[in-house]
């Protein structure tokens, strides 16, 4: 048996809401490689250099 019609539209609501910040959150992640990947490229190629401190060399 199925649960009423009313329970069933709140089940697919929340459903519905879990799949939108899923998808929110796999966009978030995408952008956050894409950042990633092109700050690696940019130290990896020396065209944005670090200085490391003395603190760090220790």
């Amino acid at each position: 048996p199925l649960p009423p019609l009313s329970e069933q539209q709140k089940i697919a609501s929340i459903l519905a809401t879990v799949d939108e910040i899923l998808q929110i959150e796999r966009k978030e992640k995408e952008k956050l490689q894409k950042i990633k990947q092109g700050l690696m490229d940019l130290l990896l190629t020396g065209e944005i250099r670090i200085r490391v401190s003395q603190k760090c060399q220790r």
